[in-house]
Parts: C-alpha cells; sequence; structure tokens
C-alpha cells in the first residue's frame, strides 16, 4: 500500500510532466514514444505489448476470412496479420523453410509447411512476445520474457495515478521514465547565467508556464524483450523542467539478477529497486543543490574533457562539450557544468548508448559530486578513496 505523501516545500507550484513537451525524444532512436497517467499505463501498454505463454499446438496459420490468399496467424486466441515481419519470426523459429520462400508460395502450402513442424512439437510450451501486431521475438519455455504490463503494475505501486509515464517502446528494447510530482527541487538561479535561469518558460499543450530552474525526480527502467538474456536497470531519474535536460544514476541492484530467478522474482526485485530509489529522492534533491554551490576544479575545459573521455564518450561528442563550455558564466558551478552533458543528450540523432551515457555522467556530477570533483591537480583523474 502507498504511503500518503506531502509535497517538497521547495516546490512552490504545480508543474504538471504532461504539460511539457519532451524535446529528448527528438534524440531517441528507439522507436514509437508513448506518454500516459501511471493511472493509465496498464491498459496502454496491454494495448502495445503482450506476452503470450502457450504451447505450439495452439499457433497455426489460417486463411483471413471472406480472403482466401490473405494469412492470419494464431498464437493461442491472439490473430495476427501475416506477413514479412510475422512470417520471418516463425519461420526462425520453427527453423523451417526461408521466410522468403515460403511468402513466394501458396498461402494452403505455406499453412501445411508451418503445421507440419508444430504438429512435431504441438506439446512443447513457447513465450510469444508482441508488440501491436507484430511478432517480436518467440522463445524457448526458459526464456525469462518481462512483461511490459507487469512491470507497470510495479510502478503503478509505488507513483502516483495522475504522475506521468513516457514510454519509449523498440523492437528489442523498452525505456519506461516516470516522473513524480511531488518530488522536486529548484536549484536558486543566477541571472545572466543561461544554464540557471531565474525563471523562464515551458511551451505546455495549454499555454506558456513560467518556471524556476525545477528538476523532478522519479524512475527510469530499461527492459530488453528481444534479449531475454539480458538483463533488466532501474534507475533515478531527473528531468530538469525548464528544458528537459535529463541524468540518471545507478544505486545498488540497479541491474537485476536473471540467474536462477523466476519472472515473478525479478519483478519483485525489480520494484524493490524502484521503491529505494523513489525513497531516496529527496536526498538526492539535496545532492543536487550542494553540486550548484561547488566550483569545478581546475579548468573547467581540461575538467570536461577528462571527464568524457572517463566515461567512453566519443572524440567528436568531447570536443562538442568543450565548445558548449564556453558559453558558461567564468567560475561555473558542478550543476551548471553538468547542463553542458545532459543538453548534448538531449540533440537529434544521437545514438542512445552515447544519450544514456551522457545522463549518467550529469547523475554522477550532481549527486556524487564529491567523488566527481576529488580530482589530483596534475592529471585531473579520480583519487581513490582513503
Amino acid at each position: 500500500m502507498k504511503s500518503s505523501r506531502k509535497p517538497d516545500l521547495t516546490r512552490a507550484f504545480t508543474l504538471r510532466y504532461s504539460e511539457i513537451v519532451v524535446s529528448a525524444v527528438s534524440a531517441i532512436s528507439i522507436g514509437e514514444h508513448m506518454s500516459t497517467r501511471v493511472g493509465e499505463l496498464v491498459s496502454q501498454l496491454r494495448s502495445k505489448s503482450q506476452v503470450v505463454t502457450t504451447n505450439l499446438g495452439n499457433v497455426e496459420l489460417i486463411a483471413e476470412e471472406g480472403h482466401p490468399n490473405h494469412g492470419m496467424f494464431r498464437v493461442d486466441d491472439m490473430y495476427l496479420p501475416w506477413g514479412d515481419r510475422n512470417t520471418q519470426m516463425v519461420a526462425g523459429f520453427l527453423k523451417g523453410p526461408g521466410y522468403k520462400y515460403l511468402l513466394r508460395e501458396s498461402l494452403a502450402w505455406q499453412r501445411a509447411v508451418i503445421k507440419h513442424h508444430t504438429d512435431k512439437l504441438s506439446d512443447t510450451p513457447s513465450i510469444w512476445y508482441i508488440e501491436g501486431n507484430s511478432i517480436a521475438g518467440v522463445y524457448n519455455e526458459d526464456a525469462k520474457i518481462i512483461p511490459l504490463v507487469r512491470v507497470a503494475e510495479a510502478i503503478s505501486n509505488i507513483f502516483d495515478a495522475d504522475d506521468m509515464a513516457n514510454v519509449l517502446l523498440g523492437s528489442d528494447q523498452v525505456e519506461i521514465n516516470v516522473l513524480s510530482d511531488v518530488k522536486s527541487v529548484v536549484v536558486p538561479g543566477i541571472e545572466g547565467v543561461a544554464s540557471r535561469p531565474l525563471d523562464g518558460t515551458v511551451d505546455s499543450p495549454r499555454r506558456l508556464m513560467k518556471v524556476g530552474d525545477l528538476s523532478s525526480g522519479g524512475v527510469r527502467v530499461l527492459l530488453y524483450p528481444g534479449k531475454p538474456e539480458k538483463a533488466p536497470v532501474v534507475q533515478e531519474l531527473w528531468e530538469r523542467c525548464f528544458c528537459t535536460n535529463q541524468m540518471t544514476r545507478l544505486i545498488t541492484g540497479s541491474q537485476v539478477n536473471l540467474r536462477g530467478r523466476t519472472v515473478d522474482a525479478i519483478i519483485e526485485e525489480m520494484e524493490n529497486v524502484a521503491r529505494a530509489v523513489f525513497e531516496g529522492l529527496e536526498a538526492s534533491a539535496r545532492a543536487i543543490l550542494h553540486s550548484a554551490e561547488t566550483p569545478v576544479p581546475g579548468a573547467v575545459s581540461d575538467y570536461i574533457r577528462v571527464v568524457a573521455r572517463e566515461n567512453g564518450i566519443n572524440a567528436a561528442s568531447t570536443l562538442r562539450l568543450q565548445e558548449r563550455a564556453a558559453s558558461l558564466q567564468p567560475n561555473p558551478s558542478v550543476y551548471d557544468v553538468t547542463q553542458i552533458f545532459t543538453e548534448l543528450a538531449n540533440e537529434e540523432g544521437l545514438p542512445v548508448v552515447t544519450r544514456r551515457a551522457l545522463q549518467a555522467i550529469g547523475g554522477d556530477l550532481t549527486i556524487d559530486t564529491e567523488r566527481m570533483v576529488h580530482r589530483c591537480n596534475t592529471c585531473e583523474r579520480p583519487l581513490a578513496a582513503a
């Protein structure tokens, strides 16, 4: 049962995540984007994605009613259109004729071939991961496919129904970002410093909303239903509402272990980690404020170069980060430098892996500031803790 929560005192007004235009989505090449309230997340994901477990005897290719040359593929009680994508997935799993060869033949012949293979394995359990009308994956019974609906149920146990979730759906990975309406921090602005405004505007569907330098906290969940061997990840997430910069942070247990565990146990652990993230947001908010008061050690350009290199950012992106640093006012804080990394993550066309790496650097800089500034004055590398 969710405990009652009072809004943070730092929040002087209400700003709904649904009213923010999420420009960061333009930098995502995952696939379909969906925004919905947490209270509607379960039903929305059920219509987008399903996991069906059934014996191979319960799948078949049939002719569409009234169209004898148009096929429908039945998986238990679901009917999916027969085409290139679905034919490829079925043919690959059954290890029969190649899908291109199948599609050149008549529907009756295709049906006979598929029935031949499924009859031989009629009692064999199989797991079907379905996105909309497309088969995204077919797996043996030991594969650990995490149903998105179950993840949505876990999220709804933690967040309020009116909190907003942004879901990025792809064929092999899904990103769910949920921000709380009562977990936030306002970083005091510095007049004349573009990265830390005293106030600004956010273009919402209803009106231009005035905001200070407000960030909302929440959780990011990364799932890989197209790669069942890859563990799901739960991260702390912060979004700066003025410019939709996002930053993330891993905590203990963020990467959920799959070995020797059931799907139920995996989802329970994901919920436990997400709850720990949620409960730690107030402490992170204080850390963000501290980063805004912490000076950058050494030359800003050198500091950015070393942090970027140590976190696997390529040379071209690092150069762009250093160029952006020239726009900062003298003596910027670590918080100001953080925005250089998180603003670049918003750029359109940036690879997903680079976007997430930049956002993770932002989380380290603002929430684990002491470690990130404890650097040698000559080599600018992190010093080992005593």
